[in-house]
């Protein structure tokens, strides 16, 4: 009994620390003003490259090539292609 309450208690503070900890974050992508994407499917980029909106970088890169739709969308190649994330660490304390 006295095992089967500390594995509770260890899932607990888990599980609360992990909800206390996370992080929401929404990156916008409906208008290209702070990202400076490649804009139009003539003008699409493979290589790998960085794009920040002044608070959040992302690397994109894609075999197919990616680009800014003008009706604001971030369109990715479908093989090959990476979206990554910089580390989020502002726990806002």
């Amino acid at each position: 009994m006295r095992k089967f309450l500390r594995m509770f208690l260890v899932c607990f503070m888990a599980l609360f620390c992990g909800t206390v900890m996370a992080q929401e974050v929404t990156l916008d992508f409906t208008t290209n003003d702070l990202w400076s994407l490649p804009v139009n499917s003539a003008n699409k980029a493979t290589a790998s490259a960085s794009f920040s909106n002044g608070t959040y970088s992302i690397t994109l890169a894609a075999a197919d090539g990616y680009y800014f739709n003008t009706d604001g969308y971030l369109m990715l190649g479908k093989s090959g292609s990476t979206l990554t994330f910089t580390a989020f660490n502002d726990f806002g304390i």
